[in-house]
């Protein structure tokens, strides 16, 4: 196995007024096929984050839009995934871990037996077909342009409300209670509440 490509930009024209653009992490090739290679982390590596990774709209359209530019198709998807680890680097008051002896702790992290740090799906296929991808994707673009500069209309992503620990303004977006938060600060740390 070897790397053809690693950040390949791919533009394919969906409709005359809608572009789709992407970054390709990698594109690898094994026994002279092509393979798209996904690069992913996450906080816990569950089944349900794994059967996630294969419906993701951005993975099927890279795959499906490289194979109409190119005249040598992708045969599938390999996906690595990587835990991010459960420690952070020491740095209390009466002691701070140097970098060295953080990467000494990171390395035994994961290299701990059963520790699950790494895992390798594919090759597969994606999971959402080119029609439902096309049809998507050229719906939210018609969306964005018919709302031209009105923020309030646009389709938001709630995917990343609860990953990485939660986001710190939740409160602030789904709460239906009065939320103190500090959303700046300045010399005064005034506190913003949102009603």
């Amino acid at each position: 196995t070897k790397q053809v490509c690693s950040e390949l930009r791919l533009e394919h024209m969906l409709t005359d007024d809608i572009m789709f653009v992407g970054h390709v992490d990698n594109i690898i090739q094994n026994k002279n096929r092509l393979f798209l290679h996904e690069l992913k982390t996450t906080r816990e590596l569950t089944m349900n984050y794994i059967r996630g990774i294969k419906v993701s709209l951005q993975v099927a359209a890279y795959f499906y839009f490289f194979n109409e530019i190119y005249d040598t198709p992708l045969k599938g998807i390999f996906y690595d995934i990587i835990r991010k680890p459960g420690i952070r680097q020491k740095n209390s008051k009466n002691k701070k871990e140097s970098i060295d002896e953080f990467h000494v702790r990171l390395r035994d992290w994961y290299h701990q037996p059963d520790n699950n740090a790494f895992h390798m799906e594919g090759p597969d296929l994606p999971g959402l077909s080119k029609k439902n991808v096309e049809n998507t994707l050229i719906q939210v673009g018609k969306r964005i342009i018919s709302n031209g500069e009105d923020e309030d209309k646009y389709i938001q992503n709630f995917n990343f409300c609860l990953m990485y620990g939660g986001c710190k303004f939740f409160d602030l977006c789904h709460g239906d209670r009065k939320v103190a938060m500090k959303l700046f600060k300045n010399k005064k740390e005034k506190e913003v509440v949102v009603i």
